[in-house]
């Protein structure tokens, strides 16, 4: 399993993406990519959730977290997001600061390259909703979205699938 981890070098803050593997010692982390420089923008306004029920899981995915951009401070031009030094393209799932990749830390989650993939390739078959639910709650959060309980459930809807036993 992998997970986003932050580490402190020079009084800076960079993203790595690290997976944990068993080894006859014990558990052992590495890393599998380098995921850019982390920023930490302050939210900057609580706009309501915008209405996600007549559009896909990738178009409802893509307006939550430009609503999500928004609600901190994030301007947006044609669907590019900017702030500061900061440039979101939510369609290509790409976060740069100065045209390097960054990550940007947001609610209780990390918005990034690897973040934006994971939720818009996220599948929601399985034999169990709570499962599915699970993992989609999971994914929403890592890529730094929060959203009430309608929302989410809204969203669940427009994935789940559950498996056809025979």
């Amino acid at each position: 399993m992998s997970f986003i981890r932050v580490k402190n070098i020079k009084g800076n803050r960079y993203g790595y993406l690290v997976e944990n593997t068993w080894q006859g010692r014990g558990s052992r982390q590495h890393v599998k990519a380098y995921l850019g420089k982390v920023l930490t923008p302050d939210a900057t306004a609580d706009n309501p959730a915008p209405d996600i029920s007549n559009i896909s899981f990738e178009d409802a995915c893509l307006t939550l977290a430009a609503w999500t951009l928004s609600n901190h401070g994030f301007a947006n031009d044609n669907g590019i997001h900017t702030r500061d030094e900061v440039s979101v393209d939510v369609k290509a799932k790409s976060v740069k600061r100065r045209a390097k990749d960054a990550v940007l830390e947001l609610n209780e989650g990390f918005m990034c390259n690897h973040t934006f993939t994971q939720l818009l390739n996220f599948v929601g078959e399985g034999s169990h909703e709570e499962e599915v639910g699970q993992r989609l709650a999971s994914a929403l959060l890592e890529t730094g979205i929060s959203v009430s309980h309608e929302t989410f459930v809204e969203l669940f809807k427009k994935t789940y699938k559950p498996l056809q036993i025979q």
